[in-house]
């Protein structure tokens, strides 16, 4: 048991592991160093992509928890400057009619008396 705990008894298994797979399959394992070196290069391409990326030293903002706050939507730029005192022309209410009441309305019990009559068949 004491063997098991010895991790360089392990690594020497592996190693040993390894060495009994056929060639090709031998060639594609790399040893824990040159992992640890490609590791490395990557982590040093991502920083270096990041720091293009973000603008250079500016770090980026640490992600809160909690709800997002609101964006307020800017507006966007208009052609034409309108004068501060010209109002905009309000929306005239519609209005219906006493006849447009009344044609509404007897088109609605119309549709019921139909609704009710395809009912009762």
């Amino acid at each position: 048991m004491e063997q098991l705990a010895d991790p360089a008894w392990r690594y020497d298994l592996a190693l040993r592991r390894i060495v009994q797979l056929p060639g090709p399959i031998r060639e594609d394992y790399m040893g824990v160093s040159e992992i640890l070196a490609t590791i490395d290069s990557e982590i040093a391409t991502l920083q270096q992509a990041r720091a293009l990326l973000s603008g250079g030293a500016a770090p980026a903002p640490k992600k809160q928890a909690g709800r997002p706050k609101k964006v307020v939507a800017t507006p966007k730029k208009v052609a034409a400057v309108a004068p501060a005192t010209a109002r905009p022309a309000k929306k005239k209410k519609r209005h219906l009619s006493a006849e447009g009441r009344k044609r509404i309305a007897e088109a609605v019990k119309k549709r019921w008396a139909a609704q009710k009559a395809a009912a009762a068949k």
